[in-house]
């Protein structure tokens, strides 16, 4: 050593006196003091230099002493130089930019995160994995955006107008947000970590909440315009496949146990809390939480596109081919095809229902509706399927019966609606409110001949068709031969529904039966036809003259009368070989 030169200890003690004889002339408390000596602070020019997230970063430094020391900084009597400021840094770094230790550094390295990009959309459960060891996870997230706001690509984020909900806030960091009057992304990357700790409630784990969730959101490509750059997946399973994917572990199974998603058979709340160990009100907000998450304003676009493109390569096909007209079940049909079992699509049907549009059809999003599942492509159309049902409708209830087809055709061409026959067979076909059959009639649905939906129904239908009192044996034949050739009917189901009515349906004969509206009357039993008959007559009766007046209202053949006059000794009497009488008049 050099004599009279000062020894390290000598140039430290000195630095410390000048440390705190410029500290002790601020009008400081004894902690910000404190903390600015373990900086080696020694005039205005050091101190103008401190940072907030420097300052947060040592020990006793909350968010008094915090703006304590940054109101400071803002009333020093300096004079800042403008110099040209050093070429930005890219975020897609290595790791080692952060400044973490050698085990931090290490740790990540293990779990094949190399850039700063990459630590972005690390999620929190791998780093604090057994594999990663890292125990101070919210200063290296912090460390992360401090390095992110010097970066040249930090300009983009504080340019972004999309709204803040597309970030996906905690409840907590939502209130913080409000109580700043944040709207937008942009708005929100440009506030301080002094301006959020200064609201109640909010501490150092929310903060790291906001900058993480910013950065997933800049890296991923959840922006606006990035959205509506990424591709579609090819089918509708993979399409809520990538939805779900973004969704915490927690909320995506019970989704898809609630919902019956591939192939699962749908749970009810109280056997998933079972399962969970938890109640089924905490199972219902679970699934609230969700769905909220699904419905975020950049998945709505999303959605969007998924439907359009549906719409483009499946669904109007299908309109065209019905010259501009679909039903919700044929549109429904195709949208199962594109899914390995029905199930499948059926249960993404309901999902995308209660989370995007509050229980709406997805057909009603998807296509233009005309009438309660009837959807047509353009508003023209519409309005033509409108007022052609309305026409015919008319018609009907004054006919009270059912037209044929051909003359409604005819009455529309002759009217003021000028639409093709084509289009308005089709809206004969589809309308919910009109029904045709197999003979070309069309009548409304209410009516119970052209709708059969009991068993009733079908009897009245088929006896309509037939045209005459038929056996039951009949009917039941032409009922299963039109309406349930998979499941058929008994003979015996039919013969039970034709003696229990009565009012509508008139026995003639055995095993025969009418429609009451046809006019007709229960037929007599051929016993009281023949005392009818002979009481008529006041005299006795030859065998042949009782046999032809009973046959002409009694449906049986022509040995029965006699029969049944042998077998009623009680009221019939033969009197000579084939005169018949009363057995009262001969005891009288």
């Amino acid at each position: 050593m050099h004599v009279g030169s000062p020894s390290v200890n000598d140039t430290f003690i000195n630095d410390a006196l000048a440390s705190d004889d410029y500290l002790a002339r601020l009008n400081l408390s004894v902690r910000a003091r404190n903390i600015l000596f373990r900086l080696g602070i020694k005039s205005n020019e050091q101190l103008a230099q401190v940072k907030p997230d420097v300052l947060l970063r040592q020990r006793n430094c909350g968010r008094k002493t915090l703006a304590e020391i940054m109101d400071l900084i803002e009333t020093l009597p300096i004079q800042r130089v403008c110099e040209p400021p050093p070429p930005k840094p890219h975020f897609s770094s290595d790791i080692q930019s952060l400044g973490l230790s050698v085990s931090a550094t290490d740790a990540l390295r293990r779990l094949g995160v190399d850039t700063t990009s990459e630590l972005a959309t690390t999620a929190d459960e791998e780093l604090l994995g057994m594999k990663a060891g890292l125990a101070n996870l919210v200063g290296i997230r912090e460390r992360l955006w401090d390095f992110f706001v010097t970066t040249e690509e930090a300009q983009t984020l504080l340019d972004d107008k999309n709204p803040a909900e597309y970030l996906r806030l905690s409840v907590r960091a939502t209130h913080g947000a409000h109580a700043l009057k944040i709207t937008n992304v942009g708005e929100l990357a440009a506030v301080r970590n002094h301006q959020l700790l200064e609201l109640p409630n909010m501490g150092k784990k929310s903060v790291c909440e906001i900058h993480t969730k910013l950065l997933k959101y800049f890296v991923s490509g959840d922006s606006a315009d990035a959205k509506e750059r990424q591709p579609l997946p090819n089918s509708p399973k993979a399409f809520v496949e990538k939805l779900l994917a973004e969704l915490p572990q927690d909320l995506r199974d019970v989704l898809v146990r609630r919902f019956g998603l591939w192939n699962r058979k749908p749970e009810i709340l109280q056997d998933i809390g079972d399962s969970r160990g938890c109640t089924r009100e905490r199972i219902r907000q679970l699934e609230s939480k969700a769905l909220a998450a699904l419905n975020w304003p950049g998945n709505q676009r999303i959605v969007r596109r998924f439907l359009d493109r549906l719409y483009k390569k499946h669904f109007l096909h299908v309109l065209q081919k019905g010259y501009g007209i679909a039903t919700e079940d044929e549109l429904r049909s195709v949208f199962l095809s594109l899914f390995a079992q029905p199930q499948e699509g059926i249960s993404v049907e309901r999902l995308l229902s209660k989370a995007f549009w509050n229980s709406d059809s997805l057909y009603d999003k998807c296509c233009l509706e005309a009438q309660s599942g009837v959807f047509t492509t353009n508003e023209k159309l519409r309005r033509e399927y409108l007022d052609t049902v309305s026409m015919v409708e008319k018609r009907l209830a004054r006919a009270k019966k059912p037209v044929p087809i051909s003359n409604l055709l005819a009455i529309i061409q002759n009217g003021r609606l000028q639409v093709a026959n084509g289009t308005v067979a089709r809206i004969l076909q589809v309308a919910p409110s009109l029904q045709t059959d197999d003979k070309g009639l069309c009548g409304l649905s209410q009516w119970r001949y052209m709708r059969p939906k009991t068993l009733g129904d079908m009897i009245v239908r088929a006896l309509v068709e037939i045209g005459k009192p038929a056996h039951f044996t009949q009917l039941t034949m032409h009922i299963n031969e039109k309406f349930s050739p998979q499941a058929p009917l008994s003979p015996r189901n039919v013969h039970a529904r034709l003696l229990y009515g009565q009012e509508t349906f008139v026995w003639q004969s055995s095993g025969v039966y009418g429609l009451s509206a046809w006019g007709l009357k229960k037929a007599p039993f051929v016993k009281d036809r023949l005392v009818q008959i002979l009481k008529s007559a006041r005299q006795p009766m030859a065998l042949s003259q009782i046999v032809k007046k009973v046959l002409e209202t009694c449906h049986c053949n022509e040995h029965t009368p006699a029969a049944i006059l042998e077998a009623h000794g009680e009221l019939f009497v033969r009197l000579d070989k084939g005169i018949y009488g009363l057995k009262e008049w001969a005891s009288a």
